[in-house]
């Protein structure tokens, strides 16, 4: 059993007044993720945590801190989690992105505010929310006893722990080198307003490699992945598991595999497989505009809609904060979900496991208009 010192005690070297202390869970003394994930849900208070800032208690909506103390790139969030030898899986991921979204450098992650938009709980008390249902899930999926699994390479453990991560932080999603853009957006979608159902089938993916009544299956051959292989790519055996079987189960011609398939023609979403997962798969009512430019996008009720765009997108600096937007080749190549607007002339977005680029330069294929459920 975990014990957590609820207060610490720390030498200062700037004062003669030899010590403070903080409160567990303050600013000056955040709990680790392991002491976060060995809280039950229903008894966590809030509180900050290593590498994921302010994280209300489970009945409210999810905001973060934007202290520069947690305003690290978001190759650095799980540096200090104590995994073993799957303590970082994430890295900086390189320059200009290949057909099919691969990652890049994401941003800077100043840990977004990424609402969950599930509510709260209600009747009186009773009524339970999506999000405490979808924990309750993940509890009972790490006291399962697995005699075989799909993927039985993957740590289960580390499986269900960026799976309750994914539930409180769904802005932290990320493809790595993957070029699984489209697929990325919509767990981003699913983890935020439909979270039951994103663990609901995560899990029946990591046990089974299917989940039938989406018509979802995983590539054969990427059952024997590891989590060795996750951190060469730069993602999570959540992010892989299940942006590869979305990928997967709308590609016609070829199977793809999230272990060793990388970004290209395999990899990419086609603009119609977007809108037919979205409104075919989910049920959700979708708008489609063609060539959306600017004003379009600001004329938008981004507290209302979920909005992704079908771009070509090109960083301007190395910094991997501004982006070009264009629709400079015959076909999209990338997906993000636009969040606002930028600065009144441009906008912000959301992709590679970053919340906080934005560009001036906007000329989009589709937009997507989905509303928040």
């Amino acid at each position: 059993m975990t014990t957590i010192n609820h207060y610490t005690t720390s030498n200062s070297t700037n004062s003669g007044s030899g010590s403070n202390t903080s409160p567990k869970g303050s600013l000056n003394n955040p709990y680790t993720v392991d002491e976060f994930d060995a809280i039950p849900y229903k008894e966590w208070k809030g509180g900050y945590v290593e590498g994921m800032g302010y994280v209300p208690r489970w009945t409210e909506v999810i905001g973060s801190s934007t202290s520069n103390a947690y305003s690290d790139n978001f190759s650095d969030w799980l540096s200090d989690w104590n995994w073993g030898e799957y303590s970082h899986p994430f890295s900086h991921m390189g320059s200009t992105p290949e057909p099919g979204g691969s990652g890049g450098n994401g941003g800077n992650n100043q840990n977004p505010n990424t609402p969950n938009h599930d509510g709260q709980t209600g009747g009186g008390g009773t009524q339970k929310s999506q999000k405490e249902k979808a924990l309750e899930q993940i509890q009972a999926f790490s006291k399962r006893n697995h005699e075989s699994v799909a993927y039985p390479n993957i740590n289960k453990t580390n499986f269900a722990k960026i799976l309750k991560l994914h539930v409180y932080r769904p802005d932290i999603i990320q493809q790595g080198k993957n070029g699984t853009c489209g697929a990325a957006v919509i767990c981003k979608y699913l983890a935020e307003f439909m979270p039951e159902k994103y663990v609901q089938v995560a899990i029946s993916l990591y046990e089974n490699g299917q989940y039938t009544p989406w018509n979802l299956h995983v590539a054969e051959d990427s059952k024997i992945g590891d989590d060795a292989q996750l951190q060469q790519i730069g993602t999570t055996s959540v992010d892989a598991i299940m942006q590869g079987a979305i990928t997967n189960s709308r590609n016609i011609v070829l199977d793809y595999n999230p272990f060793s398939d990388g970004s290209g023609l395999k990899s990419f979403l086609w603009p119609t497989a977007m809108k037919n997962f979205l409104s075919d798969t989910l049920g959700l009512d979708v708008t489609v505009v063609n060539i959306a430019r600017y004003q379009e996008l600001a004329n938008i009720d981004y507290g209302k809609y979920f909005v992704i765009a079908a771009v070509v997108s090109e960083p301007l600096s190395d910094a991997y904060v501004e982006y070009k937007l264009t629709t400079t080749s015959p076909v999209p190549t990338h997906y993000i979900q636009v969040t606002g607007i930028y600065d009144e002339k441009g906008i912000s977005f959301w992709h590679w496991g970053s919340n906080n680029n934005h560009t001036i330069n906007v000329e989009t294929y589709f937009i997507y208009k989905v509303e928040k459920k």
